[in-house]
């Protein structure tokens, strides 16, 4: 065998011939990464000359922590990928030897037989039915820079381990130190949520106060609370918003619970520890692991899934809002711009604008003075919310009709792509308008997405 010609690579780069243009518009993000110390990609341009190739790849498998697939009808039909080096690195991925990173490049039948399958079910770039083909040179790019940053802070994990199990981090989220609650009165310990009533004390908002009369509090986990929305008829979308916003259309609701901030780290660690379910994306990242900030790196899958563990230990349905749901708890009646009212936001209002590489999400409820109308905290800026809609960026022009809409959710179209509502933290302050609509591959696990609780009314009145 011929001499390595990269030392211990930390990036491994799996792609056919047929589609190297892909690889050669990642290169650039690439050389950025190089720079870096210790990280290192390899792909099948480092074999030298006279070298047994098959080894080579193998031996650079081997030594590889992150693996790039470039997934294609052309990938998936090559041999040597389909007997050798997929299932090779299938079982690294699974003795978490290894993190894969697929990068769908074009329509294939990756969801055929269960080996390739698995691949549909891990932090894709693009997805399966939104692949790279489908996307202009500028959504292309993005694609890239995310997985860039996500390869950059794999590699700063593998470093520095966060969140390791002795860490501070990491014991803030065991079961013995849940910011100090007893099992006594944790839902994960078999004990009903408790139920009271209070004055809603929420942050006065610049331009309109919040409701404070008296309202029915449920809380499923110590700190998770849903706070009653009630039911109404309002304005959904935006006419001086973009396409698939308009055109505004009334829409009525039943009343509903809605939780107050997004779901914590906190939360989802007892989660995680009860179901022994999957740790999100950046859950060992410092970064992103304060047991106050909210939980990010979750797919729409993962979020659905803390929605049903929770129904089934409380007893009570809980669920992700619906794109109207969410709409409204951030709208009210009033229908203003934002859940504070009309003025444009600010840094005493809402977490946003932060730099990519600096920035990071706030702690929940850090931000008062930005409340929505009925209480609710976070609602502009900080994280993405998932939503339970299928996306359609036409289902506003479908509703033009003027008649009166009860209770949509979107269930037809491509359920592989989710709605998703707030802006985020490093998104400009055009993000935050409550009309403002997004949409997101349903098995994407951003640094930005999480989710919040909603419920119907009678999980608040039982």
């Amino acid at each position: 065998m011929g001499a390595r010609s990269v030392s211990k690579p930390a990036v491994f780069i799996s792609y056919s011939h047929k589609d190297v243009s892909c690889l050669e518009l990642f290169w650039p993000y690439i050389e950025t990464l190089k720079g870096e110390e210790g990280v290192q990609c390899w792909y099948d341009g480092k074999i030298t000359e006279g070298a047994v190739w098959e080894k080579e790849i193998v031996a650079a498998m081997e030594e590889a922590s992150v693996a790039v697939l470039f997934i294609s009808q052309p990938f998936l039909a090559s041999k040597f990928v389909a007997e050798t080096e997929l299932p090779w690195l299938l079982r690294a991925f699974e003795k978490k030897k290894l993190t894969l990173l697929p990068v769908f490049v074009s329509p294939s039948q990756v969801a055929v037989n269960d080996k390739t399958k698995i691949l549909t079910k891990i932090q894709g770039f693009a997805s399966p039915t939104r692949t790279l083909g489908h996307m202009n040179e500028i959504g292309k790019q993005e694609v890239f820079l995310n997985l860039s940053n996500r390869i950059r802070e794999l590699i700063a994990e593998r470093r520095s381990l966060p969140l390791a199990p002795g860490t501070e981090a990491g014991k803030t989220l065991g079961k013995e130190a849940m910011s100090g609650v007893s099992e006594k009165n944790s839902v994960a310990a078999g004990v009903p949520e408790r139920i009271y009533v209070i004055d809603s004390k929420a942050g006065t908002p610049k331009t309109r106060k919040v409701k404070t009369t008296k309202q029915k509090i449920l809380e499923p986990l110590p700190g998770l609370r849903l706070l009653p929305v009630p039911g109404g008829i309002f304005t959904m979308g935006d006419n001086q918003g973009r396409d698939f916003e308009k055109p505004e259309h009334r829409v009525e609701l039943s009343p509903f619970g809605l939780a107050e901030t997004p779901v914590t780290n906190q939360h989802y660690g007892i989660f995680i520890l009860e179901t022994k379910y999957r740790e999100p994306f950046y859950w060992r990242d410092q970064k992103y692991s304060d047991p106050q900030q909210p939980v990010v790196g979750v797919a729409w899958q993962d979020a659905v899934a803390f929605c049903e563990w929770l129904s089934k230990k409380s007893g009570k349905e809980f669920f992700l809002p619906s794109e109207a749901q969410w709409e409204y708890a951030a709208r009210g009646p009033e229908g203003c711009r934002h859940p504070w009212g009309d003025d444009d936001p600010t840094k005493e209002l809402a977490c946003f604008g932060l730099d990519y590489g600096n920035g990071k999400p706030a702690l929940v409820g850090r931000y008062p003075a930005g409340a929505g109308p009925f209480g609710h905290l976070d609602l502009a800026g900080n994280v993405w919310e998932w939503c339970r809609d299928v996306w359609d960026n036409q289902v506003y022009k479908k509703r033009a009709d003027g008649t009166m809409v009860k209770d949509p959710v979107v269930k037809r179209g491509n359920a592989d792509v989710r709605s998703i509502r707030g802006g985020s933290w490093f998104r400009p302050a055009s993000y935050l308008r409550v009309g403002f609509r997004g949409d997101a591959p349903a098995g994407g696990c951003g640094v930005s997405l999480g989710f919040r609780l909603a419920a119907p009314a009678s999980t608040l009145n039982p």
